[in-house]
């Protein structure tokens, strides 16, 4: 499985949650650089995980909108492991 995530400068403790649920390759977008509205979702994305301390609004519109576009789960967190460490972000 395949995830996007969106935002975020240190993603490690996230990315670990996410390997124990299944989830082995990661794109990663800071949200900080203004080229960062103009990426494409990956064809092979099957998650979008956004972290919403750290993403504009106008970038966290753009990824919902191509994410629904797409039929993508998306997940609005903080950034933070104990959100994901519940288990119920993968399916």
């Amino acid at each position: 499985m395949s995830a996007l995530i969106v935002g975020g400068d240190n993603i490690e403790a996230i990315k670990g949650e996410l390997q124990a649920q299944g989830i082995e390759h990661f794109t990663h977008w800071t949200g900080r650089k203004h080229g960062d509205k103009n990426h494409v979702i990956p064809r092979d994305t099957e998650l979008v995980v956004v972290l919403v301390n750290f993403v504009s609004h106008s970038l966290s519109t753009k990824v919902k909108k191509e994410a629904r576009r797409m039929h993508l789960p998306v997940v609005y967190s903080k950034n933070s492991r104990h959100s994901f460490a519940a288990g119920n972000v993968v399916h």
